[in-house]
């Protein structure tokens, strides 16, 4: 089987990998410039399958040209109650993805508690986080910033700072 990605080394690339390697199986990997070109190679059949986020995958499959065979999150989302999650038959795969506000490490605390209030008041917000939501997205409320300091520490490695068009985890 052929899958295809938004890039070598993007987040449904790493997805892929990961995937085969827990689940042990071997699946050729096909880089694309961008999750499109490999979204439009998955509609006509030149790849069989691709892991993306969310936003992407739901378009296609609420217009009933492409089929979501799982949810790579430990439980199912609240956008596709009927999709299973990959954990519930693999018990130990989980892949989220995410995008964290960075700031200098000299920037002001003041300042940095102004941008996390905005940002919580902007995740509770009902009309955003039913937007969200309906396109696969969340951003879990117990994510402070000392919370979030916890995670990417557990998280372990390298962190690279890069964009990406969505919120993973």
């Amino acid at each position: 089987m052929n899958y295809g990605s938004g890039a070598s080394g993007s987040s449904g690339h790493v997805c892929a990998e990961f995937f085969a390697s827990r689940a042990g199986i071997e699946i050729a990997h096909v880089p694309y410039k961008g999750d499109s070109p490999a979204m439009t190679d998955l509609l006509c059949g030149q790849i069989q399958l691709m892991f993306t986020a969310p936003n992407v995958a739901m378009a296609q499959h609420k217009a009933g040209k492409t089929k979501i065979i799982a949810v790579t999150s430990r439980e199912r989302m609240a956008a596709l109650p009927d999709v299973p999650s990959v954990h519930e038959t693999l018990r130990d795969f989980e892949n989220l993805g995410w995008i964290i506000l960075f700031a200098h490490a000299s920037t002001p605390a003041p300042v940095l508690d102004a941008l996390a209030a905005f940002w919580t008041n902007a995740r509770n917000n009902p009309g955003l986080k039913a937007k969200a939501d309906g396109m696969g997205m969340y951003a879990p409320a117990k994510y402070n910033r000392e919370a979030l300091g916890a995670f990417l520490r557990q998280e372990g490695g390298t962190v690279a700072c890069f964009h990406t068009p969505l919120p993973l985890r």
